[in-house]
């Protein structure tokens, strides 16, 4: 990448500093689990760690349910630490919802946590600290981005930050879970396509970007959407064909991985869905528009989550978020409507700006499609459009009063989180 090229590697080494400080501080700050089906996803990287996939009916093992107790789940209620640990006393009666999900996420942090369980850490904590390395990648993804469509770099240090100590990405970096990964996903999708149009890149480039981004979480397929949306839609008729050729690439290297994960899960799973009862509240017979309709609206604050964790939940951090959506969905909205028309940036904005408008009511009609579910489009599953996001606002601050406001912004963010995290990591 171009900074590691040019000789300047500090950039990249002040990136991974700032995700693994962060990640290790909040991993410190908030011992207790997130409610966000991170029960479920520590039980799938046990059994990446003893080299298992987790399938269909598989129970939340023992010893995972025993550290869930113990250590407690944010707002759920679990049996005390000394207690039975049965499964019917845990969320989704003990089930491992986690199988919907492909390996690759597990798989790929069982390893990247071997050296840290050899100290002796346990492997809750030690998948957690290897979010520091997804949120890492994600970041150097974003920087690279930002400069690639004309951002500045002090603006693309300033989104960086900005986007590290985003509650909703660092809460997802600091939990065991494939969410972790859509910072990274949406970045390298992003980047693949304007380096492939540059011809810098060949274009296996955005198969593979394409392929990771599927292997990784179904809902990293909605960076792929846009991804395609950028390379193709803004193409100009000299183009349209050579264009359209990448922007399918991309779309099938992702649905074709999830459709083979798809293939395997009916294949290995030993029950039925209808024995689980998540399965059952999400069946449904049929899909009227009025549940794929009010969808449309879920992408566009995408740092929106139904989950904050105590100790963050404050007005100081409350304010930030506001500001964030308000900055981020102007960005990619905007940048549609004012961006110079075949400039980079305008063409990251359309991608942007239409799979953040379509995204949700898409998601819900694939999953219904593929398993006969209802499951609604939560902002939290728009995680992958942030990298186009922030680079978007970085692209914005050509100006001194936008860049210093900007920067001023992601100074306040990175001491408010600390100063809440801080102190909690301490105790």
């Amino acid at each position: 990448m171009s900074s590691l090229r040019g000789g300047r590697p500090l950039p990249y080494l002040g990136l991974i500093l700032l995700a693994v400080l962060l990640v290790g501080v909040h991993v410190r700050a908030v011992p207790k689990l997130s409610p966000i089906d991170e029960f479920q996803h520590a039980d799938a990287l046990h059994r990446a760690v003893q080299g298992q996939l987790t399938t269909t009916g598989d129970l939340v093992g023992g010893g995972v349910r025993k550290a869930a107790a113990c250590r407690g789940v944010e707002k759920v209620k679990l049996p005390p630490c000394a207690g039975s640990h049965a499964p019917q006393e845990f969320p989704d009666a003990g089930f491992d919802t986690a199988d919907i999900h492909p390996p690759a996420y597990y798989f790929l942090t069982a390893w990247l946590s071997a050296p840290l369980r050899w100290t002796g850490l346990n492997e809750i904590d030690a998948g957690r600290l290897v979010g520091g390395l997804w949120l890492s990648l994600g970041l150097i993804l974003l920087w690279e981005v930002a400069l690639a469509i004309g951002a500045s770099r002090p603006a693309a240090a300033a989104v960086c930050v900005l986007a590290a100590t985003t509650v909703s990405v660092l809460e997802a970096s600091a939990s065991i879970g494939p969410d972790a990964t859509a910072m990274a996903a949406g970045g390298l999708v992003t980047l693949a396509v304007i380096r492939v149009e540059e011809g810098r890149w060949p274009v296996w480039a955005v198969g593979g970007a394409g392929l990771f981004a599927g292997a990784t979480k179904a809902h990293n397929l909605v960076a792929v959407f846009a991804g395609s949306v950028q390379r193709w839609l803004p193409a100009t008729a000299g183009g349209r064909r050579r264009a359209l050729v990448e922007a399918l690439i991309l779309v099938a290297a992702g649905g074709v991985v999830q459709a083979a994960w798809l293939l395997i899960r009916h294949a290995l799973g030993h029950v039925g869905g209808s024995a689980i009862p998540l399965s059952q509240a999400e069946f449904v017979s049929s899909l009227p528009a009025r549940d794929v309709i009010p969808q449309a609206v879920q992408f566009i604050t995408p740092v929106n989550s139904p989950y904050t964790p105590e100790v963050l939940a404050n007005w100081q951090v409350g304010i930030i978020h506001y500001i964030l959506n308000v900055l981020l969905t102007g960005a990619a909205l905007g940048g549609v409507l004012f961006l110079p028309s075949g400039s980079r940036a305008r063409s990251v904005a359309i991608g942007t700006a239409i799979a953040a408008l379509t995204g949700g009511p898409l998601l819900v009609i694939a999953t219904y499609l593929a398993t006969h579910s209802f499951v609604p489009s939560f902002p939290r599953y728009g995680l992958s459009l942030l990298p186009g996001m922030f680079a978007l606002v970085a692209a914005g601050c050509g100006r001194r009063l936008p860049l210093a406001a900007v920067s001023l912004l992601g100074v306040v963010s990175l001491l408010a989180v600390m100063a809440y995290l801080l102190p909690a990591a301490l105790r």
